[in-house]
Protein backbone atom coordinates (compact mmCIF):
# COMPACT_ATOMS: atom_id res chain seq x y z
CA UNK A 1 0.00 0.00 0.00
CA UNK A 2 1.02 3.65 -0.42
CA UNK A 3 1.41 4.35 3.29
CA UNK A 4 -0.51 7.63 3.24
CA UNK A 5 -3.89 9.11 2.35
CA UNK A 6 -4.60 9.85 -1.33
CA UNK A 7 -8.13 11.20 -1.04
CA UNK A 8 -10.83 9.49 -3.11
CA UNK A 9 -8.38 8.35 -5.80
CA UNK A 10 -6.53 5.02 -5.58
CA UNK A 11 -2.74 4.94 -5.54
CA UNK A 12 -1.11 2.72 -8.17
CA UNK A 13 -0.31 0.14 -5.50
CA UNK A 14 -3.99 -0.03 -4.52
CA UNK A 15 -5.39 -0.61 -7.98
CA UNK A 16 -4.54 -4.34 -8.25
CA UNK A 17 -6.16 -4.90 -4.85
CA UNK A 18 -9.31 -3.04 -5.90
CA UNK A 19 -9.43 -4.99 -9.14
CA UNK A 20 -9.01 -8.41 -7.53
CA UNK A 21 -10.25 -8.04 -3.94
CA UNK A 22 -13.06 -5.47 -3.97
CA UNK A 23 -16.47 -6.55 -2.73
CA UNK A 24 -17.65 -6.69 -6.35
CA UNK A 25 -14.70 -8.82 -7.46
CA UNK A 26 -15.10 -11.23 -4.57
CA UNK A 27 -18.84 -11.60 -5.09
CA UNK A 28 -18.23 -12.40 -8.76
CA UNK A 29 -15.62 -14.95 -7.69
CA UNK A 30 -18.27 -16.46 -5.41
CA UNK A 31 -20.52 -17.03 -8.42
CA UNK A 32 -22.59 -13.88 -8.77
CA UNK A 33 -22.82 -12.21 -12.17
CA UNK A 34 -22.65 -8.53 -13.11
CA UNK A 35 -26.43 -8.20 -13.31
CA UNK A 36 -26.66 -9.27 -9.66
CA UNK A 37 -24.56 -6.29 -8.53
CA UNK A 38 -25.25 -2.55 -8.49
CA UNK A 39 -23.58 0.75 -7.66
CA UNK A 40 -26.41 3.22 -6.96
CA UNK A 41 -24.56 6.55 -7.28
CA UNK A 42 -25.13 8.79 -10.29
CA UNK A 43 -22.38 11.02 -11.72
CA UNK A 44 -22.60 14.16 -13.89
CA UNK A 45 -21.17 14.27 -17.38
CA UNK A 46 -18.23 16.44 -16.31
CA UNK A 47 -17.11 13.68 -13.91
CA UNK A 48 -16.86 11.22 -16.79
CA UNK A 49 -15.08 13.76 -19.01
CA UNK A 50 -12.43 14.48 -16.37
CA UNK A 51 -12.05 10.81 -15.44
CA UNK A 52 -11.44 9.76 -19.04
CA UNK A 53 -9.15 12.69 -19.81
CA UNK A 54 -7.01 12.22 -16.73
CA UNK A 55 -7.47 8.44 -16.51
CA UNK A 56 -8.26 9.02 -12.87
CA UNK A 57 -11.24 7.30 -11.32
CA UNK A 58 -12.25 7.35 -7.67
CA UNK A 59 -11.82 4.21 -5.59
CA UNK A 60 -15.44 3.14 -5.85
CA UNK A 61 -15.86 3.97 -9.52
CA UNK A 62 -12.57 2.22 -10.30
CA UNK A 63 -13.53 -1.00 -8.54
CA UNK A 64 -17.00 -0.92 -10.07
CA UNK A 65 -15.65 -0.45 -13.60
CA UNK A 66 -13.05 -3.20 -13.16
CA UNK A 67 -15.84 -5.58 -12.14
CA UNK A 68 -17.93 -4.61 -15.16
CA UNK A 69 -20.52 -2.67 -13.15
CA UNK A 70 -22.13 0.16 -15.10
CA UNK A 71 -21.79 3.67 -13.67
CA UNK A 72 -24.96 5.76 -13.59
CA UNK A 73 -25.25 9.09 -15.38
CA UNK A 74 -27.48 12.14 -15.03
CA UNK A 75 -29.96 10.44 -17.37
CA UNK A 76 -30.29 7.57 -14.88
CA UNK A 77 -30.78 10.03 -12.03
CA UNK A 78 -33.48 11.80 -14.02
CA UNK A 79 -35.12 8.44 -14.81
CA UNK A 80 -35.24 7.53 -11.12
CA UNK A 81 -32.92 4.51 -11.26
CA UNK A 82 -29.95 6.07 -9.44
CA UNK A 83 -29.20 8.33 -6.48
CA UNK A 84 -27.15 11.52 -6.31
CA UNK A 85 -24.17 11.54 -3.96
CA UNK A 86 -25.99 14.04 -1.77
CA UNK A 87 -29.04 11.72 -1.40
CA UNK A 88 -31.48 14.51 -2.20
CA UNK A 89 -30.88 16.44 -5.43
CA UNK A 90 -30.28 19.87 -3.86
CA UNK A 91 -26.58 20.17 -4.67
CA UNK A 92 -27.05 18.71 -8.16
CA UNK A 93 -29.85 21.19 -8.92
CA UNK A 94 -27.98 24.17 -7.45
CA UNK A 95 -24.56 23.52 -8.97
CA UNK A 96 -25.02 21.28 -12.01
CA UNK A 97 -28.47 21.25 -13.55
CA UNK A 98 -31.45 23.28 -12.27
CA UNK A 99 -33.76 21.22 -14.47
CA UNK A 100 -32.99 18.01 -12.57
CA UNK A 101 -36.16 16.94 -10.73
CA UNK A 102 -36.19 17.48 -7.00
CA UNK A 103 -35.86 14.29 -4.94
CA UNK A 104 -36.47 14.14 -1.21
CA UNK A 105 -34.59 11.95 1.24
CA UNK A 106 -37.64 9.70 1.54
CA UNK A 107 -37.83 9.30 -2.23
CA UNK A 108 -34.11 8.55 -2.43
CA UNK A 109 -34.56 5.89 0.26
CA UNK A 110 -37.34 4.28 -1.75
CA UNK A 111 -35.16 4.37 -4.88
CA UNK A 112 -32.29 2.67 -3.10
CA UNK A 113 -34.60 0.00 -1.76
CA UNK A 114 -35.97 -0.60 -5.26
CA UNK A 115 -32.43 -0.88 -6.62
CA UNK A 116 -31.71 -3.38 -3.86
CA UNK A 117 -34.75 -5.45 -4.75
CA UNK A 118 -33.54 -5.69 -8.35
CA UNK A 119 -30.04 -6.83 -7.42
CA UNK A 120 -28.43 -9.23 -4.97
CA UNK A 121 -25.96 -6.60 -3.74
CA UNK A 122 -26.22 -2.82 -4.02
CA UNK A 123 -23.73 -0.22 -2.83
CA UNK A 124 -24.29 3.49 -2.17
CA UNK A 125 -21.42 5.82 -1.28
CA UNK A 126 -22.03 9.00 0.73
CA UNK A 127 -19.11 11.40 1.12
CA UNK A 128 -20.58 14.68 2.41
CA UNK A 129 -19.90 13.76 6.04
CA UNK A 130 -16.21 13.74 5.07
CA UNK A 131 -16.39 16.95 3.03
CA UNK A 132 -18.24 18.92 5.72
CA UNK A 133 -15.91 17.55 8.38
CA UNK A 134 -12.97 19.04 6.49
CA UNK A 135 -14.84 22.35 6.21
CA UNK A 136 -15.51 22.38 9.98
CA UNK A 137 -18.90 23.99 9.39
CA UNK A 138 -21.34 23.18 12.22
CA UNK A 139 -24.41 24.43 10.34
CA UNK A 140 -23.65 22.29 7.30
CA UNK A 141 -22.91 19.35 9.59
CA UNK A 142 -26.38 19.66 11.09
CA UNK A 143 -27.92 19.70 7.59
CA UNK A 144 -25.96 16.59 6.55
CA UNK A 145 -26.97 14.69 9.67
CA UNK A 146 -30.60 15.65 9.15
CA UNK A 147 -30.43 14.36 5.58
CA UNK A 148 -28.98 11.07 6.79
CA UNK A 149 -31.56 10.76 9.58
CA UNK A 150 -34.47 11.16 7.18
CA UNK A 151 -32.88 8.91 4.55
CA UNK A 152 -32.23 6.07 6.98
CA UNK A 153 -35.65 6.43 8.57
CA UNK A 154 -37.18 6.06 5.13
CA UNK A 155 -34.92 3.17 4.21
CA UNK A 156 -35.69 1.28 7.40
CA UNK A 157 -39.39 1.61 6.68
CA UNK A 158 -38.85 -0.36 3.46
CA UNK A 159 -36.33 -2.97 4.66
CA UNK A 160 -37.78 -6.41 5.35
CA UNK A 161 -35.47 -7.80 8.08
CA UNK A 162 -36.55 -11.35 7.31
CA UNK A 163 -34.87 -11.22 3.88
CA UNK A 164 -33.01 -7.89 3.49
CA UNK A 165 -29.65 -6.96 5.03
CA UNK A 166 -28.63 -3.32 5.54
CA UNK A 167 -24.97 -2.56 6.26
CA UNK A 168 -23.73 0.93 7.21
CA UNK A 169 -20.13 1.86 7.94
CA UNK A 170 -17.33 4.32 7.18
CA UNK A 171 -13.66 4.18 6.32
CA UNK A 172 -12.68 6.76 8.97
CA UNK A 173 -14.00 9.37 11.36
CA UNK A 174 -14.28 13.08 10.61
CA UNK A 175 -17.61 14.80 11.17
CA UNK A 176 -17.85 13.75 14.83
CA UNK A 177 -15.01 16.16 15.76
CA UNK A 178 -15.23 19.52 14.02
CA UNK A 179 -12.43 20.95 16.15
CA UNK A 180 -9.93 19.44 13.72
CA UNK A 181 -9.79 19.65 9.93
CA UNK A 182 -8.34 16.21 9.26
CA UNK A 183 -9.68 12.68 9.60
CA UNK A 184 -9.85 11.26 13.10
CA UNK A 185 -8.71 7.89 14.40
CA UNK A 186 -11.90 7.35 16.35
CA UNK A 187 -13.69 4.01 15.97
CA UNK A 188 -16.40 4.08 13.32
CA UNK A 189 -19.74 2.30 13.60
CA UNK A 190 -20.68 -0.87 11.78
CA UNK A 191 -24.43 -1.23 11.70
CA UNK A 192 -25.88 -4.51 10.47
CA UNK A 193 -29.66 -4.84 10.38
CA UNK A 194 -31.80 -7.63 9.00
CA UNK A 195 -31.19 -11.09 7.61
CA UNK A 196 -27.71 -12.35 8.51
CA UNK A 197 -26.83 -9.39 10.74
CA UNK A 198 -25.52 -11.66 13.50
CA UNK A 199 -22.67 -12.75 11.23
CA UNK A 200 -21.06 -9.32 11.77
CA UNK A 201 -21.24 -9.43 15.56
CA UNK A 202 -17.56 -10.37 15.88
CA UNK A 203 -16.28 -7.88 13.30
CA UNK A 204 -13.39 -5.84 14.70
CA UNK A 205 -12.38 -3.68 11.73
CA UNK A 206 -13.43 -2.61 8.28
CA UNK A 207 -11.28 -5.45 6.92
CA UNK A 208 -13.80 -7.92 8.36
CA UNK A 209 -16.83 -6.57 6.51
CA UNK A 210 -16.27 -7.78 2.95
CA UNK A 211 -15.10 -11.33 3.84
CA UNK A 212 -18.05 -11.76 6.20
CA UNK A 213 -20.50 -10.44 3.62
CA UNK A 214 -19.12 -12.66 0.84
CA UNK A 215 -19.20 -15.72 3.08
CA UNK A 216 -22.75 -14.94 4.11
CA UNK A 217 -23.95 -14.43 0.56
CA UNK A 218 -22.18 -17.58 -0.62
CA UNK A 219 -24.48 -19.51 1.69
CA UNK A 220 -27.66 -18.14 0.14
Amino acid sequence: MAGRHYGPFPHSTSKPILKEQSVYARLKEAGYVVDDLAFANAYPQRFFVHAWERKRWTVTTYMARKAGIDLHSSNDLRAGIAISAGINNHVWRNRLDPSMPSVSEEEAAQRFHEIGQQHVFSLFEYYLTDKIGHEQDFGKAEDVLHTLDVFFEGLLSHVDPSRDLLLISSDHGNLEDLSIKTHTRNPVPLIAYGSGADAFRESKSLLDVTPTLVELMAQR
